[in-house]
């Protein structure tokens, strides 16, 4: 099964940008709690697919912007020097396979 590289360093640099806010399965959908919950589901889910990491981290970012955690400049700060590390490398993470 092909890593989900890129899904999980954004995830976890995601993470180290929020305060320490725990997790929780929000029935609202809206709370930062919520955003750190999808975004431990991206890095703790071995099974989660490509498509749903990639729903929970725009889902997580939107959360966060809306509630004034992280400004949306700051998300794409991250993705881009992603990207860009990736292009220097000339790698493709998403073809990486693995465990």
């Amino acid at each position: 099964m092909k890593k989900l590289i890129k899904a999980k360093l954004l995830a976890k640099k995601t993470l180290e940008l929020v305060p320490d806010i725990p997790p929780e399965l929000d029935t609202t959908g809206i709370s930062v709690g919520h955003a750190v919950w999808l975004l431990m589901q991206i890095l703790g889910r071995p099974e989660i697919k490509r498509d749903e990491a990639n729903r929970y981290l725009g889902y997580a970012h939107g959360i966060l912007v809306h509630q004034g955690i992280l400004e949306l400049y700051e998300l794409r700060n991250i993705v881009r020097d992603l990207f860009e590390q990736e292009a220097s490398r000339n790698l493709n993470l998403d073809t990486l396979s693995g465990d």
